[in-house]
């Protein structure tokens, strides 16, 4: 087999076992823990309460102007 031939199917080689390691690596962190989802639903709850304080107070500002 030539050189190059046999660098090619080494490299191919690698990568293959690169992408490999990366899938095994990605299946074991998958998932979110405990504090990242307690976190984000922190976050949600602070934006929805945030959200209904805006529409509350731009309510009561244009209540007066309703006929």
């Amino acid at each position: 087999m030539p050189p190059e031939l046999m660098y090619l199917a080494a490299m191919v080689h690698a990568l293959r076992a690169r992408a490999r390691n990366l899938r095994r690596a990605d299946r074991r962190d998958a998932g979110l823990t405990t504090l990242e989802v307690a976190i984000i639903a922190g976050g949600l709850a602070l934006l929805a309460a945030g959200v209904i304080t805006a529409i509350g107070t731009a309510i009561e500002n244009r209540k007066g102007n309703i006929r």
